[in-house]
């Protein structure tokens, strides 16, 4: 049964009352790793397939992974409607077989900020109000009334481990001067502050008590005298949600393509204010000679028509006068391309809305990406481009992703606590499995993520960038004539399985491989220095005592050590110092926070986004996927001079039973 909603409400009560110390609220449990973006949970009710309530944790990155029509779009759709108050449901949203025509949509939220202003202007917290749930976390629900012929949303609350004890559970409910006589009949010592701010009084009087008898429960927060504005400030440090949907036009001309382009064209005009308006002023100058000789003339005609008229000027709006078309080198619009390529193109568009957002929100604020099946319309090689454009967006500040996939080689490539199995069970009932070996099992045997019997080596690398590295190293070791393997070439045509099992990930790796009784060929970051043993050595133990697999870790700090800085150089134009043990990818980053925004731009053939700005969070790829294009024979011996680069791919080769 649901919780019963409970106003936070104005009210008398005669019992007595206690003093004693200020009673500690639950301390919030210390986040996962992947917990640090804001959106913990999902609670879902009665909407459209998840008649029975459900749920679904987040991490940085979140794949949903299930067969078609189980539904993975309506949990996207079910977040869009919780953080978008102009979207109202549909009567089809409700389940069909609900008891109750209500549909129930609870976010649950870490990361909190500090201080949060629910009255007046000064601040509280969360935290002190006790608006949180019993693991210290903000959960709201919004539930929608569907029995409605437009459904329409019916309340807002928050799920808080909130006072019951009588005279406190109503605090937040009171105003000003009610305050101050609850404080009085409370017999409250209110002389020490200001009693002009709310939080503090309401604090006082908490203080007041020995037990403030917190229990879970709703508190409605909806047009309530003294806090019918806590949800405009709460939705304020909530992140921003962007959903890019599968089935949605792709062109130049959409919305979430115009927004940022408009944005542009907003800023130009901006700078060329002064110069505008004098443009304008001279407009107007000439308009008004011949309005008012018009004005004479119509006199002439009709002197009482005449003498009621006078000339009004509006403002010119510049920002209306100009329309951009993205066209490519060819002159074509990106409305003639392809629909895998319009579709990457508004996925830098969608970023481009968020970026500009976050920048005229404040540093505090989160962002959350929803793309419904990434790869759609996508050739496999792009796919796993994509996703490794993805997978370092979640790894930024303040990101979170959440994906949608039904296809075997994305789930195949995603860390396992990061996946989501949605299982339609008996009676079509929604179960969602959190990501576990079970649960990939059951992914493998739903959607065959499990390698076929094409595959002659699992070549295991730390992350997704180690495997541009590699590839633009075969590339560049097979040019110059040293047999080795085309990497790239093999992978794409499966013989080879790349997968990134490194960090938490990789002893579950260790029994997942195990079975399919196949060659291994494992290579980690070194993470220490090189007298020291790697950082992974109890893993690397592990992986080299199975038959048929081989591991290794890198003499140096990481792979990105073997990049030479001239390569660096001639590919984004930043001169750093490559050793065995700094930090590369960090180096390049804070050069490019120490230059004039904008000036950082990869010169690399094959860039994707060549001559586009490079962000901080593009570190790696630049490096893994762009630099390494700059790399030479003579870089690689003076960066790798015991030819250990050399050494991975030779022994890949020799592993790999290739056609005479």
């Amino acid at each position: 049964m649901p919780l019963p909603v409970e106003p936070i409400r104005a009210h008398q009560h005669t019992s007595s009352h206690t003093r004693g110390a200020f009673p500690r609220t639950r301390t919030p449990k210390t986040p996962h790793p992947h917990e640090q973006s804001g959106l913990t949970r999902l609670k879902l009710k009665n909407y459209r397939c998840f008649s029975e309530a459900a749920e679904i944790d987040f991490e940085d990155l979140t794949a949903i992974i299930g067969k078609n029509d189980s539904g993975k779009s309506s949990i996207l759709d079910a977040l869009e409607l919780f953080f978008d108050d102009k979207l109202k449901p549909d009567q089809d949203d409700c389940s069909v077989d609900a008891s109750e025509k209500r549909i129930e949509i609870t976010c649950v939220f870490d990361e909190l900020p500090d201080e949060l202003v629910i009255d007046a202007t000064h601040g509280t917290s969360l935290k002190e109000e006790h608006l949180l749930n019993q693991k210290g976390r903000l959960e709201i629900k919004r539930v929608y009334n569907a029995a409605l012929k437009t459904p329409k949303l019916e309340y807002t609350c928050l799920i808080a481990e909130h006072p019951t004890a009588d005279k406190i559970d109503d605090l937040l409910s009171l105003k000003n001067m009610d305050l101050k006589k609850r404080a009085a009949e409370l017999e409250v010592d209110i002389s020490k502050i200001n009693t002009s701010i709310n939080a503090q009084l309401r604090r006082a009087i908490r203080l007041s008590r020995e037990d403030l008898q917190l229990k879970l429960r709703p508190l409605q927060i909806s047009d309530l005298p003294g806090a019918k504005d806590i949800w405009e400030r709460l939705k304020d440090s909530l992140p921003m949600f962007f959903l890019f949907k599968a089935d949605r036009p792709s062109t130049d001309q959409d919305e979430e393509a115009q927004d940022p382009m408009k944005a542009a064209v907003k800023v130009a005009i901006g700078k060329m204010e002064s110069q505008l308006s004098k443009v304008s002023s001279l407009v107007v100058e000439e308009i008004q000679k011949i309005v008012g000789l018009t004005i004479e003339n119509i006199a002439n005609l009709d002197h009482e028509l005449g003498t009621r008229i006078e000339p009004f000027f509006d403002n010119p709006n510049w920002a209306t006068i100009f329309k951009i078309k993205l066209k490519d080198e060819l002159g074509i619009s990106i409305n003639k391309r392809g629909s895998g390529a319009r579709r990457i193109v508004l996925l830098g568009f969608l970023q481009a809305q968020a970026q500009q957002l976050l920048e005229e929100s404040g540093p505090n604020r989160s962002v959350i990406y929803a793309v419904e099946e990434l790869e759609t319309a996508q050739h496999p090689d792009k796919q796993k481009k994509l996703y490794s454009s993805i997978s370092d967006l979640a790894g930024s500040d303040n990101t979170q992703v959440i994906l949608t996939t039904h296809t075997p080689a994305l789930g195949r490539l995603l860390p396992v606590d990061t996946l989501r199995y949605l299982e339609v069970g008996k009676n079509s009932k929604r179960v969602i499995h959190k990501g576990t070996e079970e649960a990939y099992e059951l992914v493998a045997k739903s959607l065959g993520v499990l390698p076929d019997n094409k595959v002659e080596m699992f070549l295991g690398v730390e992350g997704v960038h180690d495997v541009d590295f590699l590839k633009g190293m075969s590339r560049l070791l097979l040019d110059a004539g040293t047999g080795v393997v085309d990497l790239g070439a093999l992978e794409e045509e499966g013989s080879i399985v790349v997968i990134p099992v490194g960090g938490s990930n990789l002893a579950a790796w260790v029994s997942r491989l195990s079975p399919l009784n196949r060659t291994e060929f494992h290579i980690f970051d070194r993470d220490t220095a090189p007298e020291d043993d790697p950082k992974c050595q109890k893993q690397l133990d592990e992986f080299n005592a199975r038959e048929k697999c081989l591991a290794v870790a890198t003499n140096k700090r990481e792979m990105e050590n073997y990049l030479h800085s001239d390569a660096i150089m001639a590919t984004l134009g930043i001169e750093i110092e490559v050793t065995d043990e700094n930090d590369v990818s960090t180096a390049v980053t804070e050069k490019i926070k120490d230059l004039p925004q904008g000036t950082v731009r990869c010169l690399s053939e094959q860039c994707n986004a060549k001559g586009s700005r490079v962000n901080k969070r593009l570190v790696k790829y630049h490096l893994n996927h762009c630099c390494i294009q700059n790399m030479t024979l003579e870089m690689l011996d003076e960066r790798d001079p015991d030819g250990e680069v050399k050494g991975w791919l030779q022994h890949i080769s020799g592993a790999i039973a290739t056609d005479p």
